[in-house]
Protein backbone atom coordinates (compact mmCIF):
# COMPACT_ATOMS: atom_id res chain seq x y z
CA UNK A 1 0.00 0.00 0.00
CA UNK A 2 1.27 3.53 -0.72
CA UNK A 3 1.09 6.81 1.41
CA UNK A 4 -1.27 7.93 -1.44
CA UNK A 5 -3.35 4.91 -0.71
CA UNK A 6 -3.44 4.82 2.96
CA UNK A 7 -3.90 8.34 3.13
CA UNK A 8 -7.83 7.74 1.21
CA UNK A 9 -8.84 5.13 3.33
CA UNK A 10 -8.12 7.09 6.16
CA UNK A 11 -10.14 9.41 5.05
CA UNK A 12 -12.76 7.50 4.72
CA UNK A 13 -12.87 6.82 8.68
CA UNK A 14 -14.62 9.07 11.37
CA UNK A 15 -11.71 8.20 13.74
CA UNK A 16 -8.52 5.69 14.03
CA UNK A 17 -5.37 5.10 15.37
CA UNK A 18 -2.01 4.75 13.49
CA UNK A 19 1.27 3.44 14.66
CA UNK A 20 4.43 3.55 13.05
CA UNK A 21 7.53 1.40 13.20
CA UNK A 22 10.60 1.74 11.92
CA UNK A 23 14.27 2.09 12.72
CA UNK A 24 16.25 5.08 14.14
CA UNK A 25 16.59 7.89 11.54
CA UNK A 26 14.14 6.38 8.69
CA UNK A 27 11.48 9.45 8.99
CA UNK A 28 8.36 8.27 11.40
CA UNK A 29 8.93 11.39 12.90
CA UNK A 30 8.72 13.36 9.75
CA UNK A 31 5.85 11.19 8.37
CA UNK A 32 3.48 11.63 11.42
CA UNK A 33 3.90 14.89 11.66
CA UNK A 34 3.05 15.55 7.82
CA UNK A 35 -0.12 12.80 8.65
CA UNK A 36 -1.06 15.40 11.62
CA UNK A 37 -0.98 18.12 9.34
CA UNK A 38 -3.02 16.64 6.79
CA UNK A 39 -5.70 15.13 9.53
CA UNK A 40 -5.28 17.74 12.09
CA UNK A 41 -4.49 14.79 14.73
CA UNK A 42 -2.41 14.74 17.85
CA UNK A 43 0.97 12.69 17.98
CA UNK A 44 2.26 11.27 20.87
CA UNK A 45 5.91 10.58 20.00
CA UNK A 46 7.23 7.48 22.00
CA UNK A 47 10.38 9.24 22.72
CA UNK A 48 8.42 10.97 25.13
CA UNK A 49 8.12 8.39 27.23
CA UNK A 50 11.53 6.61 27.30
CA UNK A 51 12.68 5.66 30.90
CA UNK A 52 16.46 5.77 31.41
CA UNK A 53 17.91 2.64 32.74
CA UNK A 54 18.98 3.70 36.02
Amino acid sequence: MTIEQLITKLQEKDRFILAIDGMCGSGKSTLALELAHIFNAHVFCMDDFFLPQE
